[in-house]
């Protein structure tokens, strides 16, 4: 099932730094991981627990470093909302903030 992709304006801010500190990892992010996470959310997501059962995460490693893309899927609207991306640790404190 494909998705309508949306972002939380603080989502697009996490993208803006990776952009302006990691050029190289961004068009990773957006020619790659996000459209897979676009394409099939359930598949490629993992369900998180606690604070964070509402949302799903989407798992990878850049040169070493573990990021995260943090998600919510509304299965009705067939949407998926981009919630928070950075390194592992912290992508998972802005989405619990957020």
């Amino acid at each position: 099932m494909a998705c309508d992709l949306e972002f939380l304006t603080s989502a697009v801010d996490d993208l803006g730094k990776l952009i302006k500190h990691n050029p190289t990892l961004a068009v990773r992010l957006i020619a790659e991981h996000i459209p897979l996470i676009a394409k099939d959310p359930i598949g490629v997501g993992e369900r998180k627990k606690g604070d964070l059962s509402h949302v799903r995460a989407y798992g990878f490693s850049f040169r070493g470093v573990p990021y995260r893309i943090v998600f919510e899927v509304d299965d009705a609207r067939q949407s998926v909302c981009i919630v928070a991306i950075g390194v592992h640790d912290t992508a998972y404190r802005r989405a619990k903030d957020r």
